[in-house]
């Protein structure tokens, strides 16, 4: 039996609560413990409490310590809105086009060209650096790919990855293009997708979400209706890209399918607000995307007052937006779209979590959750909204095991 006791922590942020995603002021409440302790057993948390009262069980005597006096230990960050494997980077001008959904001929081609081994070689790379700034859980989404080979591919690499020392949701997304043998076809392109490549994926057990964009610069709602239907027929959950004035048209989705997640709500409506309320679906939201491509960020005060849930994500992407690093993106959303720090640390953690419907597992540290923690460099919790460019995290650990840090081997680079 493996055991493994972290103890002395000078705030031990718990996230304990409720069953479903935080909203509104249960937003900001993190369950506290001064001076806190965390029994594992075999990758599963044991107990939680004061360590006064966890040092004296017998399980404790005999476990490997991890000591974190002075530090602030809590639950590693669930990153829900990725591409893992995308096109190479744009170079030039040193920054994203400002799409949500940059896809170029030149994109395809790469995932077309590199073998599968290169794809999840460079997948393994961005986990390994997920890691290192405190994720332990990542959602992935295809849609570089363009056509069948491409998406296969992708979505392959990606099940790979997901063998690794992060938990890795992948996610069959439409794309935001029509490969060129659809050209001005767009109908006929989601009917294929929905009656072929989609099941086809589903039998493989390559996916676990489905996902498209609505927006001005990608599909209509009627377009990608037939797709996304033929996924929750399939038994496949839903989530829904948003950002360039598309809320109008999607907020007929919304009321007619259920989705887990909607992302990218840059450009969302304030009519729309209360219906995306109503869904039940969690907002991901992408502050470092919004940052780096120079464009607006997502009303996050208005969603939170309307009782959304919200989530954080990097929207992680070599093509587009190459930071992966969570804990820039709870310093930007803080800075530039209002949320206090302990309301970023919910939505990086347990309701990023549900937006990968892995709430019940994953997101906070309570009995019988999988033992995802981080060990920061930091006396107290609010630094993460004031310390810029700095990686905080002292250790990581995943399913009880210390990956990075002062008593863990690192991962080792993919070959």
């Amino acid at each position: 039996m493996n055991t493994l006791f972290v103890h002395s922590a000078r705030q031990l942020l718990t996230l304990r609560g409720a069953a479903g995603p935080r909203r509104g002021l249960a937003l900001a409440q993190l369950q506290i413990i001064d001076d806190g302790a965390i029994l594992i057993e075999d990758g599963v948390i044991l107990e939680v409490g004061p360590t006064r009262r966890l040092e004296n069980l017998g399980a404790a005597r005999r476990a490997q310590e991890v000591c974190a006096t002075g530090r602030v230990v809590m639950p590693g960050f669930v990153d829900s809105h990725t591409h893992l494997i995308s096109g190479p980077p744009k170079l030039s001008g040193g920054a994203g086009d400002g799409a949500t959904h940059p896809v170029r001929p030149t994109d395809a081609a790469y995932i077309r060209d590199v073998s599968s081994r290169r794809l999840a070689t460079e997948a393994c790379q961005a986990v390994e650096q997920c890691l290192r700034h405190g994720t332990t859980a990542i959602e992935a989404k295809s849609g570089y790919g363009l056509d069948a080979t491409g998406e296969l591919k992708i979505l392959r690499a990606l099940t790979t990855v997901g063998d690794g020392p992060v938990t890795v949701a992948p996610t069959f997304s439409a794309g935001s293009t029509p490969p060129p043998e659809f050209e001005g076809r767009r109908g006929e392109y989601m009917t294929w997708l929905a009656n072929d490549l989609l099941p086809r994926i589903h039998k493989r057990g390559l996916a676990r979400f489905v996902t498209a964009a609505c927006d001005s610069e990608s599909f209509t709602a009627d377009e990608i209706r037939p797709y996304l239907v033929a996924g929750r027929e399939l038994g496949m959950p839903l989530k829904l890209d948003l950002a360039h004035e598309g809320s109008a048209e999607a907020s007929d989705l919304l009321a007619e399918l259920a989705f887990t997640s909607v992302d990218h709500v840059e450009h969302l409506e304030q009519n729309a607000g209360p219906v995306l309320a109503g869904s039940g679906a969690v907002a991901v939201l992408t502050p470092t995307w919004s940052f780096f491509n120079g464009r607006r960020y997502a009303p996050a005060r208005m969603l939170i007052e309307l009782g959304v849930p919200v989530a954080l994500a990097s929207n992680f992407s070599r093509a587009s937006n190459p930071s992966s690093n969570m804990q820039t993106v709870i310093f930007l959303a803080c800075k530039q779209m209002g949320l206090t720090v302990a309301e970023a640390v919910s939505a990086a953690t347990i309701n990023s979590a549900h937006a990968l419907r892995l709430g019940h597992r994953l997101g906070s540290i309570e009995p019988g959750k999988q033992a995802d923690i981080l060990v920061l460099n930091v006396g107290d919790y609010r630094e993460l909204g004031f310390d810029f460019g700095i990686n905080l995290v002292d250790m990581t650990i995943r399913g009880g095991v210390a990956m990075t840090g002062q008593t863990g081997a690192q991962w080792p680079r993919a070959s």
